[in-house]
Order: C-alpha cells, then sequence, then structure tokens
C-alpha cells in the first residue's frame, strides 16, 4: 500500500529513464574478466542519449567514448581510486575496500542525483569499513548528493545520518534525527535493532555516576563530556 514520489512525483509517472536514481546493493557483482575501467565503463556503453537534429527531432544514440572516458575517470577520482594505478587492472586484484569503490563508481559514472546504498560497509574490514564511511561522507559533502543508506550498523547511520527511518515489517515505526531514534533504545530493542555503542558507552558512565548528558549517540560527544568533567575536577574515567 501506499505511494512512492521522486521529489513532487509519483514514481509511476516517471519514466526509468527519468529517474536519476542509482544503486549499489549489498551483493554488488563486478565482471572478472574485465578490467577496474571497464567495469565502470560498461553501464555507460549500454546508456542511451537524447540527440535532437536539425529538424527539431529527437534521437537516441550511443554515449559517444570520449564522454565515457571523462565520466569514468571522474567517477575515479570521487571514490579515491588512482587513474593511473589501476585501471587496467583486474578487479581481483583489489581489496575488498576498493572493490566496493569500484561498484560505486560504477554508479556515479551515470551521475545520478540519488544514489541508494544498500549495507555499504557489510563484510569489511574496520579500515575498509572507516574507509567507505568516510567516502560516502565525502560524496555527500562535495557533490550534494542525496545518499540514501539502507543499514543495520547503528554505529555507521549514527556516522553519517541526518534523518533516520526505522522500518520493520513493512512499516515505518520511527523518523526523525539521528539524536530523537536512538533516544528510544528500549524501542529499536524490541524490534531486534540496537543503539550505537557511543550510546550504551554514555549509559553505562551514567550508571557509574559521572554527569553524562542525555542525547548523546557519537563517540566523539562521549569523549568531549568526559573531557569536560575530568576538566572540572570531577571522577576521572
Amino acid at each position: 500500500g501506499g505511494e512512492m514520489y521522486i521529489g513532487d512525483r509519483l514514481i509511476n509517472d516517471v519514466p526509468p529513464k527519468d529517474r536519476d536514481i542509482a544503486m549499489v546493493f549489498q551483493n554488488y557483482a563486478l565482471y572478472p574478466h574485465m578490467t577496474v575501467y571497464e567495469n565502470i565503463a560498461f553501464p555507460l556503453k549500454l546508456k542511451k542519449i537524447a540527440e535532437t537534429d536539425a529538424d527539431g527531432k529527437t534521437h537516441l544514440k550511443k554515449m559517444p567514448n570520449d564522454e565515457i572516458d571523462r565520466r569514468v575517470r571522474t567517477a575515479m577520482r570521487r571514490v579515491a581510486l588512482d587513474y593511473d594505478k589501476i585501471a587496467e587492472r583486474s578487479v581481483f586484484e583489489l581489496s575488498g575496500g576498493q572493490m566496493r569503490r569500484v561498484a560505486i563508481a560504477g554508479v556515479l559514472a551515470m551521475e545520478p542525483q540519488t544514489l541508494v546504498l544498500d549495507e555499504p560497509c557489510a563484510g569489511l574490514d574496520p579500515r575498509g569499513r572507516e574507509e567507505i564511511l568516510g567516502l560516502i561522507s565525502d560524496l555527500h559533502r562535495e557533490s550534494g548528493t542525496t545518499i540514501v543508506m539502507v543499514s543495520h550498523s547503528m554505529d555507521d547511520v549514527a556516522a553519517l545520518a541526518e534523518r533516520v527511518i526505522v522500518m520493520n515489517h513493512g512499516s515505518v515505526v520511527m523518523d526523525g534525527t539521528p539524536r530523537e531514534v536512538f533516544a528510544k533504545g528500549e524501542e529499536l530493542r524490541a524490534i531486534g535493532l540496537d543503539v550505537p555503542q557511543a550510546v550504551e558507552l554514555a549509559q553505562k558512565l551514567r550508571e557509574k555516576g559521572f554527569d553524562i548528558p542525555e542525547g548523546i549517540y557519537r563517540m566523539d560527544e562521549v569523549r568531549a563530556a568526559v573531557e569536560a568533567i575530568v576538566g572540572k575536577g570531577g571522577r576521572h574515567a
């Protein structure tokens, strides 16, 4: 039930080619027989672009190779992949974090207005996770691209989100800022989710007698609160 809108338009009224939405799935697939460059360029070679002739008629044609090359290079730069070093390498030679960057570059090359990321840090080691979270933050800050991130990791959500929508069995059960949502720890746990580690740590510090403000949900906020207590000559952590 319900309706889905892109901006102020019902999605059924917007043809797929005009939706300007791209998605990177959790189980993204790269083509093992292709180089990094070819993986990113492949969807562009399938994309048709509109061109108006002298008679005012619009025709669809393949994207020119120079435009494909420009987009690939731009996408690789945006995800901090060194073109000269890895463009011609096999994707099998890359780390997990680099492979995730190639997958993201492949959709960024399509120049979408909205990017949907499904569990973008799943399966990555701590270093890879930090790299991808930093990449997502940079993309949003530098380009203004709308980013929708689907995640079960509340720490990832706390690190990036400006707005949090909690779904349960297909229904919206919470919708607010991270501070508002993470203040409802018991409700989140009741539906199988949790709170960020910073929220748990802040609560344990309160139980130990530390005057930690309510509503804290990021580790830097916990650190600042503890430093403020120590600076005032209070209890030491």
